[in-house]
């Protein structure tokens, strides 16, 4: 439905980008129903054997280019993120709350594959959903908490969020020490960890939390 890759779209093509990734996520919420998938914004997401997934087609703007960007987290992160932050009221948000929350665990992005596009935004949708059951599957199959923490780790340099998800994962992995390296080192470089919270970083939160040595709630 749009020129070949790479190629920078006038803005008349850019707008006809905008309308078709509004129709497409229109589309996604139609062929979700009756799947083990649900939308929110503009995301495909389900739980999936304790882990959250969520895919999300990103339509380029200045190029044509769709790509599915794939993310993943343990279920078990937000709520200790909650319990350690003195934010027992999310506990009864929905699922749906912890893709687009604001004080929820970033999600670690596991892969953005190129699809290609069709013109129909329906049967694009279409596509998108079986690519989401294929990603999440595999995704799915081969995750752990300690590649998790590990990858949160080496990217929180370009989303510093992903410190207070490592941090957390490093707990639920009963790494208690490691985790309070990870606040203090970030502690040193100024760093919040992505989260502020009446003026106290999550880094401090979390620290105080680990070296006072309180369990999990």
């Amino acid at each position: 439905m749009a020129p070949d890759h790479g190629l920078h779209l006038n803005r008349e093509q850019q707008a006809a980008r905008r309308v078709y990734h509004r129709e497409l996520v229109k589309a996604l919420r139609r062929v979700a129903k009756g799947s083990e998938w649900r939308v929110v914004q503009d995301s495909l997401f389900k739980e999936q054997d304790g882990w959250l997934v969520c895919c999300r087609p990103e339509v380029g703007i200045v190029e044509a280019v769709t790509r599915l960007v794939v993310t993943l987290k343990p279920m078990a992160l937000d709520p200790l993120f909650w319990d350690v932050m003195g934010l027992a009221d999310n506990h009864q948000q929905p699922l749906s709350f912890r893709v687009t929350g604001a004080w929820v665990c970033p999600a670690l992005e596991q892969s953005s594959p190129v699809l290609p596009e069709l013109a129909d935004p329906q049967q694009m949708a279409a596509a998108c959903l079986q690519q989401a059951q294929q990603c999440g599957a595999a995704i799915v199959s081969g995750a752990n908490l300690e590649d998790f923490a590990a990858g949160c780790l080496q990217q929180s340099a370009d989303q510093s969020g992903l410190i207070a998800s490592a941090v957390m994962a490093l707990v639920l992995l009963d790494q208690r020490d490691a985790a309070l390296a990870v606040c203090r080192e970030a502690a040193e470089r100024f760093e919040s960890g992505g989260f502020v919270l009446q003026q106290r970083p999550f880094v401090d939160v979390a620290g105080e939390w680990l070296a006072a040595g309180r369990t999990q709630a």
